[in-house]
């Protein structure tokens, strides 16, 4: 009696078949949907290496650690613009005090301008590198429109200071788009 239940034990074994395909049939389009939306939302990044920690890293290695250069460069190129064009260093600085809502100790000098621009309120969310481009483009306009004769006169350099401020002038837009755009705005830094 063992040995004729053991045979027809093997022979039902042997007669079943392992393959798949029917369990995939009987899934139907739920199932292939319901598989479908595992997969779109399984996390793939499991298997490879966070790299946030080494991009920070970079971030903080490729950025620079001030902006007062970069800013004094600016400020004298503004200067210069505007005592070419009758505006005295005193002026300039009430102007920059009402327009950036800073108050600059004396001397008035680039030094002190720079101690308290940019923690103005028009550069409080920027990066350090952010505002070293800002004042490297701004700067460039100042420089390309003395060496062009433009900063002759108090209302010219009132025009010039306009054109910067609305960035119309395309060399200038130019050039804070191409140094914005390559990865310099990150807030807190």
């Amino acid at each position: 009696m063992k040995l004729a239940a053991l045979k027809t034990y093997k022979t039902w074994r042997d007669s079943r078949t392992y393959s798949c395909a029917p369990s995939v049939r009987r899934i139907g389009l739920t199932g292939v949907c319901a598989l479908l939306l595992f997969s779109l939302f399984c996390d793939s990044s499991k298997g490879t290496k966070d790299l946030e920690k080494e991009q920070v890293y970079y971030l903080l290695m490729t950025n620079p650690a001030s902006d007062t250069a970069a800013c004094q460069a600016e400020e004298t190129a503004a200067i210069s613009c505007a005592n070419s064009s009758g505006i005295s260093t005193p002026l300039y600085v009430i102007t920059l005090q009402s327009l950036y809502g800073v108050t600059v100790s004396a001397p008035q000098s680039v030094t002190e301008i720079c101690a308290v621009l940019p923690s103005s309120n028009v550069f409080t969310n920027q990066s350090v590198g952010a505002r070293v481009c800002i004042f490297q483009c701004s700067m460039d306009f100042w420089q390309r429109v003395k060496a062009a004769n433009l900063c002759t006169s108090p209302a010219s350099y009132t025009s010039l200071s306009t054109t910067l401020a609305t960035r119309s002038d395309r060399p200038f837009a130019n050039c804070l788009n191409t140094c914005l755009v390559q990865g310099t705005v990150f807030p807190g830094n």
